[in-house]
Order: structure tokens, then sequence, then C-alpha cells
């Protein structure tokens, strides 16, 4: 059902997706929905199973490997034979990723092997000198152990790495679509507008769908995401009745994206920033209902109703926070502050 919402028609087609999986998947902190890919996350699975063979002596599973599959032999140098389970196999073909999350830590030196295993930070020794290194240099085949095990393996970690973002891959304005507080449709709704997902009539008729380019709100131009939101004369009222009711005059931002960006940073204050928020999500999410009301239900609100339905949606999300961590000033509610700065008429 939720998959449908986002996908529909033949899975070889764009037509009528309205955000890709790799999208999806992408964490939320660099712009997408955060679900994992089953795929990648078995390999990171995967990747546990071969720490584990390293570190958990206790283990039945990682006795009878070391016994009937190993026998003493290196992991890292095993030869892919018909011996083994088919899952035995995946693990063998995974170990040169493996090597990215293995680090030995010098003790004693019993079972860490000298050429194969990553104890340096370059990777395995023989990597760096070649399969005749250890004649070349006549150096002999000695083990070194780590202290206890390798370095703790992290799924969260290993997760981070296969996908290799960067600080330049974060969304600037991730933190006002998805906090703590926030309504989940309100932020879903956000997302996509943010991402100009949303099935806005420009879209439709790329897809090649026969329909009206008009807007919904306002029948005077093409309707596109970014018309929608600041383009027409029926949400321009709703945003000007709202920097007149709210501490919002600052706020200079001209794109969905700008908006969203200030409100991180619109107070110091991290309630009056909660509020923004919600508030900012609230108006989103109730002009694009009111776009699809039009459109279905040939329905309408003025924009004066349209905001006053924002403002006591806002006020019933804050109320809800009553008693709970999100009171985040002991002094006041949530509620006495919002009516100080957000309705103070």
């Amino acid at each position: 059902m939720c998959s449908a919402f986002l996908w529909t028609g033949a899975p070889e087609t764009a037509k009528d997706a309205k955000v890709s999986w790799a999208s999806v998947c992408t964490p939320k902190k660099y712009g997408g929905l955060g679900l994992r890919r089953v795929e990648v996350w078995n390999r990171i699975l995967c990747l546990r199973l071969i720490w584990l063979l390293f570190t958990k002596g206790g283990s039945l599973w990682v006795a009878w490997v070391k016994s009937n599959l190993l026998a003493d032999k290196s992991f890292w140098d095993l030869k892919t034979t018909s011996k083994g389970s088919w899952s035995w196999k995946k693990l063998l073909k995974l170990r040169s990723e493996a090597r990215t999350f293995s680090r030995c830590r010098l003790g004693n030196g019993s079972s860490c092997n000298f050429w194969l295993d990553s104890w340096l930070p370059q990777g395995p020794l023989i990597a760096e000198l070649g399969e005749s290194g250890p004649r070349q240099y006549l150096l002999l085949i000695i083990h070194l152990l780590y202290d206890s095990s390798l370095l703790p393996f992290s799924t969260s970690r290993a997760w981070d790495l296969l996908h290799c973002f960067s600080s330049t891959d974060i969304a600037p304005w991730h933190k006002s679509v998805w906090f703590t507080g926030s309504v989940p449709k309100h932020a879903f709704i956000s997302w996509l507008a943010v991402k100009k997902r949303l099935p806005t009539r420009d879209r439709l008729l790329s897809w090649g769908l026969n329909t009206p380019p008009d807007c919904l709100l306002c029948g005077s131009e093409i309707e596109t995401t970014h018309h929608i939101f600041f383009g027409c004369d029926f949400s321009n009222e709703i945003w000007t009745s709202l920097l007149v009711s709210c501490p919002l005059s600052d706020c200079l931002a001209s794109s969905l994206q700008e908006v969203l960006i200030w409100a991180n940073r619109c107070s110091n204050d991290p309630t009056i920033r909660l509020m923004v928020k919600l508030l900012l999500q609230a108006a989103i999410y109730l002009i694009w209902r009111e776009r699809n009301t039009r459109l279905h239900d040939t329905q309408s609100k003025p924009a004066d109703i349209i905001l006053k339905d924002i403002l006591t949606t806002t006020r019933m999300r804050l109320s809800s926070f009553r008693g709970s961590n999100m009171d985040m000033n002991a002094h006041d509610s949530l509620l006495t502050i919002w009516f100080r700065h957000f309705e103070c008429s």
C-alpha cells in the first residue's frame, strides 16, 4: 500500500513514479526517505558474519566453520570450491569488501596472519608487496594476534561507508522536514514538495496524461510546485497573512527549499524553531490538500479559512506535547509561548 502511493504502473517504466527508488533509499540527512535497500542491508549483515568469524570464539556456528570449512587455513586465502553452502560461498565472494571493515589489534601473536590480515592502515601487507613479497624480502610468515578481536563492527557505519556520502551531499533542508514532533503526513508531503515530486499538472503532462495545465488554486498559470506554493495568488495570500500574524517577517526566501533552510535557523530558541517548522509543514500540507479537494470534490475554501486551519492544526499538535519531553520550557507551556508569539490577537 505504501509503495503503491509512490509507484504505479509497469515496473520497467518511470511513468507515474513520484520518487526514484534510489532517492527513497537515501538517508534522510542526504535528502532521501531513509529506507534501506534489502540487497545492501543483506551484504552488511553478511559482512558482520565474517567479522564474527574472528571475534566470537564461543559461537557454535563459528566453531563449526573453523573446524569444517577453514581447517586452520586463512579465511582470506581460502579458495572457492564446491565445499560449503550457498551462504558460505557468498561470504567468500565478499572478502575483498570485508577487508574495508576489518582491522587487527596487535597482541600476543597467536592467530592473525602477518601477510593476509589487515593490521596496517593500508590493508593486508601482501596487497602492498605482492604475492612474491614473503620470498623477496626473506621474511618468515609469522602470526600476530589482535589483543581480543577485530575492532567493533557497526552496521550503521558500514552502511555509511558503502554509500560513500560526503558532507557536501547533505540536504540543507532535511532538519526542517524530519524532526522530532513533526506530523508524519505533513513531513512526507513537505519532502515530496521540496523534491518537486508532487503530482502537479506540469508533471502529469510530462507523463503524457491529457489534463488541463492551469493551476487549480488560481487558474491563471501553469501548475508547478513552485507556482502552487509561491507564484499563486491564493497561496501568496496565505503566506502574507502568516507573515503578519507570526514571527516570520525576516523570511525573505523565494523558494520552498530556502524557506525550509531558513526555518532551521530562524531563532536561537529551539521552541520557536519547532513551532515555525510545524507551521510551515501544516501550510504546505493544507495548501496541497486544498488543491486536491478542488480537483476531486469541486469544493473550495477561501484563503482565510485555510489560514485558520493552519493555525488550528499547529496549535492542536502543540497541545499533544503537554507533559512530554517536547515541553522544552520549564516555566511556560508550549501553548503559552504559541499564543504569545503566533496568535497574539
